[in-house]
Formats: C-alpha cells, structure tokens, sequence
C-alpha cells in the first residue's frame, strides 16, 4: 500500500514538472519567436560616427509597420522606442539634426489618433518620469515641440525648460517649522540638495529617511547642504523647509534683499513631474541634477568624490 502511494506520488510529482517544463518551452520558444523590432540598414556610402547616427535617427522608424496594432507589433514598438530614446540624446548638440529627426518621428505617429495617444504616452513613461533608465527633458521637449501643438503640450515644454542643467536655479522663499522666513539664496554649501516633497507621497517617506543614512550623503554642511521642502500646501501657502544637516541661517526680514521680488514656489518656478523631486545645486545655486534620484545623486558623489 505504502509503495502504491509512493508511486502515485512520484508520478504526480513527474506530472506536474512536465507540464511545468513544457510551460516554460512554450514561453521561450514564443519569446525567441517574438519578431525584433525592424532597424534600418545603414548604407554603405555613410561614414562617420556622426552622420551614421544622425541617419540612423532620422531613419529609425521607416521600417516599422504603424499601421499594425497587434498587441505583438505594439510590444514591438515599445523595445524600439527605448532604444530610440537612448541614442537621441547623443543628438541634442546639435539643434538642426535634433529638430529634423524629432519632425520625422512626429509625422510617422501624427496621421492616427491612436497612433500618436499609444506613442506619446510611451513618450511620457520612458523620458517624462525620472525613474526610468532613459529619463531624458530635453529629448521629451524635442519630441513635443515637433508634435502639433497643444495647450497642454505648450504648458509641458514651458515646464521643461524651467531650471535647465547648468543655469541658476530660481530663488524662492520658504519658511521653518516656526514660520520664520529664508531664502534658497542664503544656504551656503559646496552642494545644496533640495528635495521638493509631499508627506503623503509613499515615495517620498520611503526616500527621506534614506538622506539620514546614505554613506554618500554623510558630509560636512559646508560641503553638502540637504534641503527638505514640503510643498504639499503651495501654492499660495510658503514651502516649510528642514535642513538635514547643519542650521538655517538668521532669517532676514521680507523685503530686506534687493530686489525685493523673489519669486514664490509655484508651478511656474518649477517643474515636478513627480515626487520627491530632487534638484543638485552646486555653490553658485547652478543646477547640476535636476528632477534626479538619490541613485544618480549617489553616483555623482562617488565619481567626484568632492
């Protein structure tokens, strides 16, 4: 009796991972299967890495099936689209290349609705969001100024642009836990990181806590400032500010800096696709990451070690 069962169960047993293994055949066999995205041939008569590169992204999409709304053919795009998205930043210094392959791309997904609503939210999800390994505003702005315009398209490229990589950030006001009031210009650090959050963000009270932690980010306050700002309340409420490290300076009363305008933070100061949203700031307030990760911020803490 004990055998018999012994081997109703060895062949259970057997049963079950047959099935299993043929599962998992079918699935790569279907993976391998699965159709790669059609890049187009370079011809012979392009040299250089340059023009090969700008040909390439000029031409990248001819070979592609638009008309095709396979779920197949969709899947397809989206494993072309992020390695478009990966070789078009290498485009952006220069502007005229920039623009004409952006417009190509814009006319191949213009001529259907669906068509163009399927790839710019691609477009979104893969250069829009600062998670993504292929987060990139300036390629997303060149994108949606080839598209046809639209007033939230308009509004979007305006926010792109605010507090570019290398230009100096936008000075704002914000207060305290005891509504005293400062300004981003008095924090003097080698480094200023500010980290706009909102407390009801479950990504933001996952990240907050790890500035009090990351080995990285354990430097003098003359070295690297970290500024925490809780923006759920604006506009039109004063951002309240928490120094991580090191203490805010003697609050200046309003109006004693000159000029007297300091711009509040708004949507039109600057931009968030999401939170929190973590700017780098050198000692000259010029913006060294922008919309980043405490990963990218970590990284360059490590490369530079400054």
């Amino acid at each position: 009796m004990q055998q018999r069962m012994q081997k109703h169960h060895l062949f259970h047993s057997a049963t079950r991972w047959l099935v299993t293994l043929a599962a998992t055949v079918t699935m790569l066999t279907a993976a391998a299967q699965q159709p790669a995205f059609p890049y187009p041939a370079l011809p012979d008569s392009i040299h250089g890495d340059g023009q090969r590169l700008a040909w390439l992204m000029e031409h990248f999409w001819s070979s592609y099936d638009f008309a095709d709304t396979t779920v197949v053919n969709r899947q397809m795009a989206e494993q072309g689209f992020v390695d478009y998205c990966y070789y078009f930043p290498l485009l952006l210094t220069d502007s005229i290349t920039t623009r004409r392959c952006a417009q190509a791309f814009a006319d191949s997904i213009t001529a259907d609705t669906l068509r163009e609503e399927f790839f710019t939210d691609l477009a979104q999800q893969y250069l829009g969001s600062p998670r993504s390994p292929v987060y990139d505003e300036g390629v997303y702005a060149a994108i949606l100024r080839a598209l046809p315009p639209t007033p939230q398209r308009t509004f979007l490229i305006r926010q792109l642009s605010l507090n570019a990589v290398g230009s100096v950030a936008t000075n704002f006001i914000f207060t305290d836990s005891l509504r005293q009031t400062h300004h981003l210009y008095e924090l003097s650090a080698r480094h200023i990181l500010v980290v706009f959050y909102d407390p009801f963000c479950d990504h933001c009270r996952e990240t907050l806590p790890l500035l009090r932690t990351l080995p990285e980010l354990q430097r003098p306050a003359d070295e690297l400032l970290i500024l925490t700002l809780d923006v759920s309340d604006t506009p039109p409420a004063l951002p309240v500010g928490e120094l991580v490290n090191g203490t805010l300076p003697t609050p200046k009363p309003l109006g004693a800096d000159k000029p007297i305008s300091i711009p509040l933070l708004t949507p039109h100061t600057y931009y968030f696709p999401e939170y929190p949203a973590l700017y780098l700031l050198d000692a000259d307030k010029r913006v060294i990451l922008k919309n980043t990760t405490l990963d990218k911020i970590t990284t360059f803490f490590t490369a530079n070690n400054p």
